[in-house]
């Protein structure tokens, strides 16, 4: 009788020594210094009524160019706040309050921008909701952002830019309300909006 044998051979593997990956890294916020001209004052100076003037006044608008530097490349928004508005007061959205003394209301006031530019390059203020314009002025509206396009003449197409030197020139359009054979006592324009610029990466 032969006898057959059967080897069975079983592999043992060993443990595999590994090793871990970690991917670590902080996003730091762009540190941004905001140089507002005149502290961001607009001073109309000292205004008189014309005689037989009455309704809406129109002042000369005043135009001053704002500046923001970024420590490090960063995309910039305004959201600006009225901070005299007045619940009930028909002024329509896009404008700000000019304050007043109790319930008599001075007027208003249009926040535009215009000549916007980072580094350099010129680019488009939007404004959510608002047309866009090339030229000329483009209206802030109150709790609304405006951020900045680039051109399509500039790149592939047009979208939002990121940059370093931010420059703006923001003009201060205001109207005073004054009613028919309406005697005013002296009073100051007392107009006051936050401009909240957020920045991201």
């Amino acid at each position: 009788m032969v006898g057959a044998t059967s080897l069975l051979s079983v592999g043992c593997l060993a443990a595999m020594p590994s090793g871990e990956v970690k991917v670590i890294g902080e996003i730091a916020s762009p540190r941004c210094e905001i140089i507002a001209p005149n502290s961001g004052v607009y001073d109309f100076g000292r205004i008189s009524r014309s005689s037989g003037t009455q309704g809406w006044i129109n002042l000369p608008a005043i135009t001053q160019s704002w500046r923001v530097k970024c420590s490090s490349a960063a995309y910039m928004d305004i959201i600006p706040q009225d901070n005299r508005f007045r619940p009930g007061a028909d002024m329509g959205a896009a404008y700000f309050s000019l304050g007043g003394n109790g319930t008599r209301t001075l007027g208003r006031y249009l926040l535009g921008v215009s000549n916007a530019r980072i580094d350099q390059m010129a680019v488009i203020p939007q404004t959510s909701g608002q047309p866009t314009s090339r030229s000329g002025i483009t209206t802030l509206v109150p709790g609304v952002r405006t951020r900045w396009l680039v051109p399509e003449n500039n790149v592939t197409r047009a979208g939002s830019s990121a940059g370093r030197l931010f420059s703006v020139d923001i003009t201060v359009s205001p109207r005073l309300t004054l009613h028919d054979n309406e005697a005013v006592e002296a009073m100051s324009l007392d107009g006051s909006a936050t401009l909240d610029f957020t920045f991201g990466i």
